[in-house]
């Protein structure tokens, strides 16, 4: 029994070469070595967040241009429907109110994605994430990374400084939730050593992730759904052909 319940404890804890190995804090005073490996794993996650908003701000480019066109679309077909069908007056002004309220998620949705240009910043998360890439090849594969000094650390250091500082906009916290529940090995000091409190924590943050991430979506929907229930209910249920 004892022998059982010890494998089973070993199977619930994280093996040690699982985790990150420099998960030292950064505040104490570290070999070269060590200081590479924790300047190492900040690339990391920096280009993989870079990456990941690169990725996120297209798609939202592409999703905003849908949901215009969606919403377009519907506001032509609800000016065809009285040519179609014979509506009465309350069944008119119900189409009326609902090319408004499609024309105003249309203004607002060309709005916000004018403001924000989210194609810009796909393109320019996407060159800082290939810059990041190249000081992280550097420092993995690079001949002065097999044998670091204070001075070494320094240069890589400050190169990375550099980099980050080229983007003028920040990264959103969608971005750095993403890469730490895909790389939660990386976050040693956020997740349970024990596997099902591991696991439960990441469920947790991948719920957060895409409830964040795709939240922006919902009221465009939301305003699709009940205006085509509203019209199918009330307009088109008891029309007949012109």
């Amino acid at each position: 029994m004892s022998g059982w319940i010890e494998k089973t404890r070993q199977w619930m804890l994280i093996k040690p070469e699982d985790q990150f190995r420099a998960d030292q804090p950064t505040h104490l005073p570290q070999d070269a070595t060590h200081q590479l490996n924790r300047l190492r794993r900040k690339v990391e996650i920096s280009r993989d967040i870079r990456m990941h908003a690169s990725r996120r701000c297209y798609s939202r480019h592409r999703a905003s241009i849908y949901i215009i066109s969606t919403l377009s679309t519907g506001v032509i077909l609800l000016s065809l429907i009285p040519n179609i069908y014979s509506i009465d007056e309350s069944g008119k002004q119900i189409l009326l109110s609902s090319s408004i309220v499609f024309s105003i998620f249309i203004i607002f949705t060309s709005a916000i994605d004018a403001m924000t240009n989210h194609f810009f910043h796909s393109q320019v998360f996407q060159r800082n994430g290939e810059k990041l890439a190249t000081i992280l090849y550097d420092l993995n594969f690079g001949p002065k990374a097999y044998a670091p000094s204070p001075q070494i650390v320094k240069d890589y250091a400050i190169r990375y400084e550099r980099v980050v500082q080229d983007v003028p906009f920040n990264h959103s916290y969608v971005d750095f939730l993403a890469v730490r529940v895909g790389k939660s090995h990386l976050f040693p000091r956020r997740y349970s050593n024990y596997r099902p409190i591991r696991f439960f924590q990441r469920a947790r943050d991948r719920m957060t992730l895409y409830f964040r991430k795709f939240i922006w979506v919902l009221p465009s929907a939301a305003a699709t759904l009940i205006v085509g229930w509203v019209t199918w209910k009330f307009v088109l249920a008891g029309a007949g052909p012109v």
